[in-house]
């Protein structure tokens, strides 16, 4: 079942005059051709061949838009630094991009897909300071993670987090193994939720009016209800969390109870080879030897995705404890002063 069930392609843009009504909230996908974005884009979804993918670099030329579920959609831009475009058409897409980032209200985040293999290019550099500029959030996407060994893969995620700004989130990400999905969606469904947006906004305005006539208590108030918004926002981050952790452990127990079945034929295989010669029970003796380790894999697999799960919400959780300890200590001074 896909992530998204509403989820619709609506429409393609050639120029800023075939952008959809700029309302609601969106997420817009960048990176480097053939970074793996379209792949990443499906696999978030969940839906095959949702955004195009191709053996081609450079398939993606135009601004896709799809809408996820009512007002909240995702954009899939052209892939820069493909060297076998028309100077023209490279010329068109900036234009394209500077409208878009410039312009565009309702563009809550944007999704960096960076191979890790390559690192970030000069474009990629260029998208981050557009970004920072416009006062847009970036995540990064650090795809085909599968095609380096753990510890590698690892090291160059620290390397790439020292480099940027605390702002930037990065995190590892595989479409083939699906390694990093779960932050992924939440971060986007993070990015989408459009009341954030707008209390950053206010915020962002409240600290820039220095020399007004905003009262105490008009600031003290919004700090509270910006808690509270972002208390409500991770209490779900940590119920969807403990959900996919009771799926897993279900899963778990269903595989070790298999596994406890496969012991049981293992050990009657093993008398079986020992006592005949035959072909076949020599094959059924193989057979339930790569059933034996697959179990034994897949359980662990299971428990590594459901200890990553579990310090997520622990961390989520820590985060609402302190929100709501700065909230309590803000009423009691609005309460002293006012």
């Amino acid at each position: 079942m896909s992530q998204y069930p509403k989820a619709k392609f609506i429409q393609s843009a050639n120029n800023s005059d075939q952008f959809v009504r700029d309302i609601g909230a969106e997420v817009c996908f960048v990176g480097r051709s053939n970074s793996g974005k379209s792949s990443a884009i499906n696999v978030i979804v969940n839906r095959r061949q949702f955004a195009r993918t191709s053996k081609t670099p450079g398939r993606t030329q135009l601004v896709n838009f799809f809408e996820l579920e009512e007002n909240k959609r995702l954009v899939d831009l052209p892939g820069y630094g493909f060297a076998l475009v028309s100077n023209s058409k490279k010329k068109h897409w900036g234009q394209i991009l500077t409208h878009y980032f410039e312009n565009r209200k309702s563009l809550h985040g944007v999704f960096m897909i960076i191979d890790i293999r390559r690192g970030l290019s000069e474009y990629d550099l260029d998208m981050l300071s557009i970004s920072k500029f416009q006062k847009i959030p970036v995540h990064i996407l650090m795809t085909k993670s599968d095609k380096l060994k753990r510890g590698e893969a690892k090291k160059r995620l620290l390397v790439l987090k020292s480099e940027l700004e605390k702002s930037i989130t990065v995190q590892l990400f595989s479409s083939l193994n699906r390694e990093g999905l779960d932050e992924a969606r939440m971060t986007l469904d993070g990015l989408l939720r459009e009341e954030i947006k707008q209390i950053n906004s206010l915020l962002f305005e409240n600290k820039q009016k220095k020399n007004t006539t905003v009262s105490g208590v008009e600031d003290i108030q919004l700090r509270i209800s910006v808690r509270k918004e972002l208390i409500k926002v991770n209490n779900e981050q940590a119920n969807f969390l403990e959900s996919l952790i009771n799926v897993n452990q279900r899963d778990i127990d269903k595989y070790r109870s298999q596994l406890a079945e496969l012991k049981k034929e293992f050990a009657l295989m093993i008398q079986k080879s020992y006592k005949s010669k035959s072909m076949q029970n020599r094959l059924m003796f193989i057979f339930s030897s790569e059933n034996f380790v697959q179990a034994y894999k897949r359980i662990d697999y299971l428990k590594q995705y459901n200890s990553y799960r579990k310090k997520q919400a622990i961390k989520i959780k820590n985060q609402t404890l302190t929100l709501q300890d700065l909230n309590k200590d803000l009423i009691k001074k609005k309460n002293q002063k006012f």
